[in-house]
């Protein structure tokens, strides 16, 4: 209707030349497209706080023959960690998450809940999804912003208990396996693949019977289990950089500390057990560490899950003899102590008899012609 006025109107101005006319009738043609796409997007919206997807609702409007007597709540923390509404429910980057486990969650309360909207997503188009462990269609849809239609950053409050069935609709019932999962996704998807909302800080509180938190979940503190760390320790010779063949030579090693644990390795330290033939001179690693006295025990910088961190060790050869030398590798949490450290045997400086006089030389020469004589006197 508002296309067909606007056209109407145009058609009065006779003067107009054909370019303005048509330039007129393109942006009214814009004008109108957006019209269309904003009321589309309207229509797509949630307008209750508490809402079902199915629109299964108790058979009394007021819950009287499913209403279930709240006996505690979770408090989900989203300020220990931020929570991410991606794409339209079920897509694949949507953050889903179990972390609370009990018989029936009963109603919602929002507390100092900071939403953050990206490009041209609502509030209201955020949504906190309930439901048992099948994840379907038969949960409960809570938008914390509903009704607000715009987009940046706003704080929201439920001023107290919001009860499902206030609302016409049945509580949320777990399964025999008494676990919920959340889900955080957009009831309009502006963008696919995109962040379109982040909770960033606030609590919410999931109320109902015989509620607990579950081992794991990233919003409850203290919750979250911390994975362990796995370090081993690679220990080698650096044959190019080295001269081993005197006292005095330099001797290179290359350590390489690799943590393969799904957690991070913290206070990590390195011990070198050298041997008696060797001086310490130097260890510099790639996180800067650099020291130039030799300690029980080097700190070094938190290895994180996956990541490694390579150092050299630089020793001098002060006697003769095989060299004997060792390195291993501690950290909190390490899950496996069977690969902390490594061992290098290798040659080390000869000690070769000089023969520097004539009296020496002809001593040797004697000592082998008597010994030649006596081994073919047996013949």
């Amino acid at each position: 209707m508002i296309l067909i006025i606007s056209l109407n109107l145009l058609l009065m101005f006779k003067r107009l030349t054909p370019y303005k006319y048509s330039k007129i009738i393109t942006s009214v043609l814009l004008a109108g497209m957006v019209s269309l796409a904003h009321a589309s997007k309207q229509d797509e919206q949630i307008n209750e706080v508490i809402s079902a997807i199915d629109n299964k609702t108790t058979n009394n409007q007021d819950g009287s023959e499913s209403r279930s007597t709240p006996n505690s709540f979770v408090a989900l923390d989203f300020s220990l960690q931020t929570a991410e509404s991606w794409d339209a429910k079920d897509q694949p980057k949507n953050m889903i998450t179990n972390c609370i486990d009990g018989k029936v969650i009963t109603g919602f309360e929002a507390i100092d809940v900071t939403i953050q909207t990206f490009a041209n997503s609502y509030f209201s188009e955020a949504v906190v999804y309930f439901s048992d462990s099948n994840t379907g269609d038969d949960g409960i849809r809570y938008v914390i912003g509903s009704g607000n239609e715009t987009s940046g950053t706003a704080t929201f409050n439920s001023n107290g208990v919001l009860d499902i069935s206030d609302t016409g609709n049945e509580d949320v019932t777990s399964l025999n396996d008494d676990k919920f999962f959340i889900q955080f996704y957009e009831q309009v998807d502006d963008s696919q693949n995109v962040i379109d909302a982040l909770f960033t800080s606030g609590v919410l509180k999931v109320w109902g019977t015989d509620l607990v938190a579950t081992s794991g979940c990233p919003f409850i503190e203290g919750m979250v289990i911390d994975e362990p760390a796995d370090l081993s320790v690679e220990y080698s010779l650096n044959e190019a950089a080295n001269n081993i063949n005197h006292v005095g030579g330099t001797l290179i090693f290359d350590i390489v500390v690799a943590n393969s644990g799904d957690g991070d390795a913290t206070n990590v330290a390195i011990e070198s057990d050298l041997s008696t033939n060797l001086r310490f001179n130097e260890m510099s690693c790639d996180d800067g560490t650099n020291v130039d006295s030799m300690i029980a025990s080097i700190a070094v910088q938190d290895i994180a899950a996956g990541s490694t961190l390579s150092c050299t060790l630089d020793a001098v050869i002060i006697d003769y003899g095989a060299i004997n030398t060792s390195i291993s590798v501690a950290s909190d949490d390490d899950d496996d102590l069977n690969n902390n450290s490594a061992t290098l045997v290798i040659n080390g400086a000869v000690r070769v008899i000089p023969v520097n006089n004539f009296m020496a030389l002809l001593l040797l020469v004697f000592g082998m012609m008597l010994f030649a004589r006596k081994l073919f006197a047996k013949d």
